[in-house]
């Protein structure tokens, strides 16, 4: 890449979507190899009470791979040339983990650097972005964090669904607290019952909050790996027995586990998109973070690494997300791939 326009118009392929209203940050090796590549809503960024929280996520995520430098690109429509609060935000919470952050902002078709009155270096209408580079299904990115297949996030759902769901959700989650071995049972059949492809939208907002449970979270990604109809039942009553560990670890170590099949790969990320489309933010972290279990699962760890991040800048101490960010920065595949 030569300059900063080639990375910009290149971020959403990064992404695998176009971001609006959004920081994205790009992390650098001393090398200038991108070891990361982070979005945060400018919406959180710029609110005092999540302002904090959000840039300590993203400073914890540089830490994490060792970051020599960032590349902080805020995408809105707002008018941003006499600065950026939401940039100002990312940039005061990674610098004291990088040794140097460069900040650009764009509106899609030009980008400057905020708060630039050099004319010679921004000038008044900002510079065009290059167009971006043609790029086919597979084909290897400058990045560590390819998107290219079906994502967890998506545009959100109309507000008229969103509120539907929540209240579906609601009143779904209110029922836990009465008897819960048996609302988590009927839980992961109501995740069953969403996954459907015409799956009505108050069942996709009680998926969203079904999956705050942990055990009903965990139960579900054993069925995903083709646990049996006793481990899946362990770890709803919360047992940790040799048939769980058995579908967990043979996802890792037992190369003669078939691979999962791309069809039902691809209908669960789907199902992803469409519960994350309808859930409130601080419910997105467990729902991306099943996506990068489904992504690292299928193969593509570059993916499950973007899916993630965005579980991490959801909730920064998502710690399904935390090990699967690990397990993908140290190269482990399934088992499956190394036969």
């Amino acid at each position: 890449m030569h300059g900063p326009g080639e990375l910009i118009a290149l971020i959403p392929a990064m992404l695998g979507f176009q971001p609006r209203e959004s920081v994205v940050v790009v992390a650098l090796s001393a090398r200038g190899a991108i070891e990361v590549t982070l979005r945060v809503d400018r919406a959180d960024l710029v609110a005092p009470d999540v302002a904090h929280e959000a840039g300590a996520a993203v400073a914890a995520q540089l830490r994490r791979v060792t970051a020599s430098s960032a590349i902080v690109v805020s995408f809105t429509q707002y008018d941003v040339s006499l600065g950026c609060d939401a940039v100002d935000a990312v940039a005061a919470a990674v610098r004291p983990v990088v040794d140097r952050v460069t900040a650009w902002t764009t509106d899609g078709r030009t980008f400057r650097a905020p708060g630039c009155a050099d004319p010679q270096c921004c000038p008044p209408h900002g510079t065009q972005v290059p167009a971006a580079p043609a790029i086919e299904d597979g084909e290897a990115l400058p990045s560590r964090v390819v998107a290219r297949r079906a994502q967890t996030r998506a545009a959100d759902a109309p507000e008229h669904d969103r509120r539907r769901a929540a209240r579906a959700g609601d009143r779904w989650w209110s029922r836990r607290e009465r008897e819960p071995a048996s609302w988590r049972r009927e839980a992961l059949r109501c995740l069953d019952r969403s996954m459907a492809p015409d799956g009505e939208v108050l069942d996709l907002g009680r998926a969203a909050v079904c999956l705050r449970d942990v055990r009903v979270r965990d139960a579900l990604i054993i069925q995903w790996l083709g646990g049996s109809a006793r481990a899946i039942g362990d770890v709803l009553e919360g047992r940790s027995t040799a048939e769980v560990s058995q579908a967990l670890d043979g996802a890792l170590r037992d190369v003669d586990r078939p691979a999962p099949r791309p069809g039902d790969v691809r209908r669960a990320l789907m199902w992803c998109r469409r519960v994350n489309a309808l859930a409130r933010k601080r419910d997105r972290a467990p729902i991306h973070a099943l996506a990068a279990v489904l992504h690292w699962y299928d193969g593509a760890l570059d993916q499950a690494s973007v899916a993630a991040q965005e579980a991490l800048t959801c909730d920064h101490g998502y710690s399904l997300a935390g090990l699967i960010a690990d397990v993908c920065a140290a190269g482990l595949e399934p088992a499956w791939m190394r036969r």
